[in-house]
């Protein structure tokens, strides 16, 4: 579940809940049901502040969120690497080749990212991450197809090229949405911050075939992890160690 509202809210909620649970402490008399009254008020009293650190431990830190957000950027700045990988193996194949089964369903990302349950926000802010978890299920929807129609020698070679540059061109959409969250929430998701992080936590070896000389040159979209985010080195770097490992057969 995402946590809506702020812990300004929560306090004050919680503050409001003791103190019309508590009434029964302004001159009181001690009779057996004031006794049974202060006594229930005490026990609704801890259940409340249990709930409320409940909700606390519950919700991520913001170095946390921060980390979930730019992991997921993380994995699609890997996923366009390896659509141009593809892209380059198959140029010109359509028909006679496919990539080995599971690629495009590496690409989905996890159920629990789906709902991107450890961000916290407020109303305001639902619909925008709501959207978010939208374009992330889409996202999986077109990997799964993609992975089914790329194996299908009877599916029309042009079309699978067509998916692959719808595919890139949501990958570089999402990535973009992500980096909007910086603008609606205290995350510090910026451009500078992700290509920080992806520079850190990027595991490319650099020691496979071809050389950065023999990659295409790649233009607009296809242009946006170079361009936008300066990452054009370590875009090379991720293709050249995707290269030998994504393999790309005939059809039997």
């Amino acid at each position: 579940m995402i946590t809506i509202g702020n812990e300004e809210n929560a306090s004050q909620e919680l503050l409001q809940s003791i103190s019309d649970h508590t009434d029964a402490w302004g001159g009181w008399m001690t009779t057996p049901l004031t006794i049974l009254t202060i006594f229930a008020s005490i026990a609704t009293i801890c259940g409340l502040i249990m709930i409320y650190i409940e909700m606390r431990r519950q919700k991520a830190s913001l170095g946390r969120q921060e980390l979930i957000v730019k992991d997921l950027i993380r994995h699609l700045f890997i996923n366009a690497a390896i659509m141009e990988v593809i892209r380059m193996k198959m140029t010109g194949k359509w028909a006679q080749l496919h990539p080995t089964e599971g690629v495009f369903t590496r690409f989905c990302v996890l159920d629990s990212d789906l709902e991107l349950s450890q961000i916290s926000v407020t109303d305001e802010q639902y619909t925008k991450l709501h959207r978010m978890s939208l374009f992330l299920r889409n996202y999986n929807i077109m990997s799964l197809l993609a992975e089914k129609h790329f194996n299908d020698p009877d599916f029309d070679p042009k079309e699978k090229e067509l998916e692959l540059d719808e595919l890139w061109r949501r990958t570089v959409t999402i990535t973009k949405e992500f980096l909007r969250l910086g603008d609606v929430t205290k995350l510090d998701i910026t451009k500078e911050s992700v290509r920080d992080f992806v520079l850190v936590h990027y595991p490319g070896k650099n020691d496979s075939s071809p050389s950065k000389n023999d990659l295409p040159e790649r233009k607009g979209d296809r242009a946006y992890y170079d361009n936008d985010l300066n990452l054009r080195e370590v875009f090379d770097d991720c293709i050249i160690d995707k290269y030998d490992n994504i393999r790309v057969i005939p059809f039997a």
